[in-house]
């Protein structure tokens, strides 16, 4: 879209040059597509020059559909650099992730350009192109940044010299939602991606909530302390409702914001960056910065995902069926004994592995013979499913239409598997369609892939090996073949009872 920017440019004769465009996000089933364009933070727009070019840019398009034109400041800042350096490297390279933080990387500004620099040991590199590296930093932080972005990489000899383990990496991601800032109030632009109050169960700094104020009141109090003792000094009182729950509100106050504050009403639509305290055993939110802003039409509360996880849910595994107390301990092989499995399948839209796409992956840990987690995600491929393989395993273009894409399906399984064995039934073509994914965003999975195959063959006389003929033999429940999870649930009872002193 920069021809669009182009066009802005010789219609308003140069004045927007700084304009830069962030992405397009179209959405098919509200028929609306949304332009946002990116301005660094050392320039201004007015409400007059946000309309006057969403107006041209909504002429010269001419769409059918909705056109949402939004415009968002870049901050130049070496903190922010470095947080969305360490951010992507979390997201597209977490097989060395684990190794670096912000003491080994530091940001140079020179001019239009902004150079990171970063010391990685060498051993590391030596499993992944640091070419890519370098490619796909700048390719992915010059669209967050007004700035020409370089890295450079020094190799260095840091594990032999600290004995470095990997660190906790990955947290959790907070589940957030997007709202249209209007204006700002006072306090300076805030990011426009709050989280969800209902998420919100204890003190934090610097957080981000957006809703609708109700029961607002401006109110009094003394000074009790300081030179001013015995005044009276106003603040403002009022609740923070967005669907999910609701917060205590206060703002303490000064002489120029008081008068943006008396503007507010009950139902105005605001976003707020605070910090949220505990006050006589109740959760505030006391305001640094507000701007009013555009709440969207429904409001999808997200639970936060367990910690490390991007896009999955990791769930408990509990047995569901009644268990006889009387049932004697099965005593397993000690490479199963004591070992640490994750026993997975995959659902795809088709057999070569090199065209054909993921449409799910469903796995379960096991733990000292125990089935202790359940992985389970289904996945939203870049083409539409053929009706071939909707025929085998059900899953439709309705069923994924909301689901997260491969890629960050891919990195959860990474991390859900980090220290164990990989098993599967016929592993080879699951573990193809893995490793291509993984082979595009640089992780490496260095685990060992177990095939059940070949146990069952050794184990077992049938006159198949196909999954449902092994379970039946064993008497295994599969409900729900050919679906990710209940074929990988099912491939892990049969990983135990084949390891089981009864198969010895």
């Amino acid at each position: 879209m920069d021809w669009i920017v182009s066009k802005i440019n010789e219609k308003f004769q140069d004045k927007f040059n700084f304009l830069k465009t962030y992405n397009v996000v179209y959405s098919q089933e509200k028929k609306t597509c949304c332009l946002t364009f990116l301005y660094p933070e050392d320039k201004s727009l007015s409400d007059e020059d946000k309309l006057a070019v969403t107006e041209f840019v909504k002429n010269t398009l001419a769409l059918k559909g909705e056109l949402i034109v939004k415009f968002r400041k870049s901050y130049l800042d070496e903190d922010l650099i470095i947080k969305a350096f360490l951010n992507f490297m979390k997201n597209q390279f977490p097989s060395i992730v684990g190794f670096i933080d912000k003491e080994t990387i530091s940001v140079q500004r020179n001019f239009a350009q902004s150079i990171i620099k970063i010391k990685i040991d060498s051993e590391f590199l030596d499993y992944i192109s640091e070419e890519e590296i370098k490619k796909q930093t700048k390719k992915q932080l010059e669209k967050q940044f007004i700035t020409e972005i370089f890295l450079e990489i020094e190799k260095a000899n840091i594990a032999k010299e600290v004995n470095l383990k990997p660190r906790e990496t990955f947290k959790a991601k907070i589940p957030r939602y997007d709202v249209e800032e209007k204006r700002n109030l006072f306090g300076g632009e805030i990011a426009p991606h709050p989280e969800f109050i209902k998420n919100v169960k204890g003190e934090k700094k610097s957080v981000i909530l957006a809703g609708k104020i109700e029961n607002f009141e401006k109110k009094s109090y003394e000074v009790k302390k300081g030179k001013n003792a015995g005044k009276q000094k106003n603040y403002f009182a009022f609740t923070l409702f967005d669907t999910t729950s609701r917060i205590d509100v206060r703002y303490f106050t000064t002489i120029s914001n008081e008068k943006q504050m008396d503007k507010l009403l009950n139902g105005d639509q605001v976003l707020i960056l605070g910090d949220v305290e505990e006050f006589n055993r109740k959760l505030t939110l006391y305001i640094k910065a507000i701007s009013r802003c555009v709440l969207p039409e429904k409001i999808e509360f997200k639970q936060p995902l367990s910690k490390d996880y991007e896009v999955v849910e990791i769930v408990p595994y509990s047995i569901l069926s009644q268990e006889n107390i009387f049932k004697k301990t099965v005593i397993f092989n000690p490479f199963v004994e004591h070992g640490d499995f994750v026993v997975f399948d995959v659902e795809t839209t088709g057999l070569n592995y090199e065209t054909d796409e993921l449409l799910e992956i469903g796995a379960v840990k096991i733990h000292d013979g125990k089935i202790v987690s359940k992985f389970q995600s289904l996945i939203k491929p870049r083409n539409p499913i053929p009706p071939s393989a909707t025929a085998i395993n059900n899953i439709t273009d309705s069923m994924v239409s909301s689901s997260p894409s491969a890629d960050a399906v891919v990195r959860d399984f990474y991390r859900y598997t980090r220290g164990c064995g990989l098993v599967g039934y016929n592993v080879s073509f699951d573990q193809k369609f893995i490793l291509q994914e993984a082979k595009k965003q640089n992780i490496i999975f260095d685990n060992e892939f177990i095939d059940l195959l070949p146990i069952a063959k050794s184990k077992l006389r049938l006159p198949h090996y196909k999954l449902s003929d092994v379970v039946k033999r064993l008497e295994i429940t599969l409900d729900g073949a050919h679906r990710a999870y209940a074929d990988a649930l099912a491939t892990a009872e049969a990983f135990l009872k084949l390891n089981s002193e009864e198969y010895a």
